[in-house]
């Protein structure tokens, strides 16, 4: 098992040198590349735990899914002609008046969801582990405008940077929008919601980057080195109110790795089929049921297993292949690699910077859940990229 997944994870590393050598590097796939490299490393090298919940059908499988985005990528950059226009939105909003809007809609949700839980007593006592699980069991019921609003906080998470950076030059607007971040995931009462806004805003400097409206100089590596470290201090401060079985178990490395042995198992313990169109749980159509007033029920130990320590880890293409079967996963992870190839592309405006950063968010988060299943701000940001027009050009030429 070892010996497979080394060299696999060689192949991937000399795919990625000979798409540097030959100037074809993707950010996204390179991303998501070495996501799952970082993943199936630490198995071998940390976490030989985990090899014996392992299968060779599961880890064929994975492959598989990473193998058909490689080939979703190479297929767009491989075509003779593309032509990549300039869209015309329905609505154009100055960058200033979305940025504000969108964080007037994001505290919406934020004082919606607090009105409705504890947050006080939580954290006196030290329980914000238990009120994420009272959530997601539905014990603590959240009303869907909670949610709607609070999605608010993905497109928010983007424009930052650009209303940081471009408008008013102030970097201080990233630490005001990464406190409002802590805000939301200490009210969830988990760790994802810090680390998910924190990596799309993370997408968005990245595009900001490659499209040379600002530069790498010491304000950002600063930034960034501190906004990394106030994440890992949130992260050991959650986990420090959870309650471990094996207290020897390295937090970190247990929720780097261990969705390739929890996906082996759940192709074992529960059935699946090579086609299926099964979007029951999907966000959208749980969202959409809650809004005409028929909420449904999520299961949340659905598509969990608990390997090899007790630990609660999605499975990273569970989602898809319960589904949409086995064929319609490979499918949907072909597009995606499409999807990351006209991402990386040269842009004629601004406002690809929504697509690019959810999926520099998918590529990133890959090896955990898939963002467009699970969340519905995912989509707010698709939406964005389609129908709401950023309207300061002036700093996004279009010979870009």
């Amino acid at each position: 098992m070892k010996l497979i997944i080394v060299i696999f994870i060689s192949s991937i590393l000399f795919f990625l040198y000979f798409l540097k050598r030959n100037k074809l590097s993707n950010i996204l796939l390179t991303t998501f590349t070495l996501m799952w490299v970082a993943v199936l490393s630490t198995i071998v090298l940390f976490n030989n735990a985990a090899l014996q919940f392992m299968t060779l059908t599961g880890l064929f499988i994975i492959f598989a899914h990473i193998f058909m985005v490689i080939c979703g990528v190479l297929f767009f950059l491989f075509r003779k002609s593309f032509q990549n226009k300039a869209k015309d939105y329905f609505i154009k909003i100055p960058i200033k008046t979305l940025y504000f809007l969108l964080l007037l809609l994001s505290f919406i949700g934020i004082y919606t969801l607090l009105s409705h839980i504890n947050l006080k007593d939580a954290i006196l006592n030290n329980e914000l582990a238990n009120l994420r699980g009272d959530m997601l069991s539905k014990e603590v019921e959240i009303p869907i405008q909670a949610t709607v609003f609070m999605n608010f906080l993905y497109p928010f998470a983007i424009i930052t940077p650009i209303f940081s950076f471009l408008i008013n030059k102030r970097k201080h607007y990233l630490f005001l929008s990464f406190l409002i971040f802590g805000l939301f995931s200490l009210s969830s009462g988990g760790k994802g919601g810090i680390v998910i806004l924190t990596i799309l805003m993370f997408g968005a400097i990245i595009f900001l980057i490659k499209h040379k409206l600002i530069k790498i100089d010491k304000t950002i590596k600063y930034v960034t080195a501190f906004l990394v470290f106030l994440i890992f201090a949130f992260m050991t401060y959650i986990n420090s109110t959870r309650s471990f079985d094996n207290e020897k178990s390295n937090v970190f490395v247990t929720y780097l790795s261990n969705s390739v042995p929890s996906f082996c198992q759940l192709l074992i313990q529960k059935d699946w089929s090579l086609l299926d169109f099964n979007f029951n749980d999907h966000i959208i159509t749980r969202v959409t049921s809650g809004l005409m007033g028929s909420p449904r029920l999520w299961q949340m130990d659905k598509n969990i297993v608990y390997v090899p320590d007790g630990f609660n880890v999605f499975s990273s293409f569970a989602d898809s292949i319960y589904s949409l079967g086995l064929i319609g996963s490979l499918v949907y992870y072909f597009f995606m690699g499409v999807l990351m190839s006209y991402a990386n592309k040269k842009a004629k405006n601004i406002n690809k910077i929504f697509l690019f950063s959810i999926l520099f968010l998918f590529s990133f988060y890959s090896f955990f859940v898939d963002v467009f299943y699970f969340m519905a701000g995912s989509w707010y940001c698709i939406l964005f990229y389609f129908f709401i027009g950023i309207k300061q050009q002036k700093y996004f030429k279009n010979e870009i």
